[in-house]
């Protein structure tokens, strides 16, 4: 783990303990995000990848919307496999599943996360596609 894993996962505990010891409604969500954290890595890995594809001088429209339909393809995709509990394109959340780190709510939260991200995608592309 590199040193700023640890400085990472330090902060994130010393929230999470403030937000426990105030008792507020945050605590659940801080928690979420700690153990989100891998997901969220593992997902802007492919918004990046995606990102990467639609720069440089040869894209056109038409290339642009291939790459935006194969991600929000590939986004049902990750939406199924999640909650098939298969994590093959999630490596970070793999890990994370591994230690035990991650409830079958946060999984819920994340495949409806992937759900809503689709939708956006596409209604943000909608003179796209």
């Amino acid at each position: 783990m590199l040193e700023t894993d640890t400085k990472d996962e330090f902060i994130f505990k010393e929230v999470q303990e403030f937000f426990e010891e105030k008792q507020t409604p945050q605590t659940n969500i801080v928690a979420c995000a700690i153990n989100g954290a891998p997901s969220m890595t593992d997902l802007f890995t492919k918004f990046n990848q995606v990102n990467l594809q639609l720069q440089g001088d040869d894209t056109n429209l038409i290339k642009a919307k291939s790459m935006l339909s194969s991600f929000l393809s590939k986004l049902e995709m990750f939406h199924r496999n999640i909650g098939r509990r298969e994590f093959a394109q999630f490596p970070s959340l793999t890990e994370t599943l591994q230690e035990g780190r991650v409830s079958d709510e946060e999984l819920e939260i994340y495949t409806n996360h992937l759900r809503d991200l689709h939708a956006d995608i596409k209604t943000m592309f909608t003179d796209i596609f």
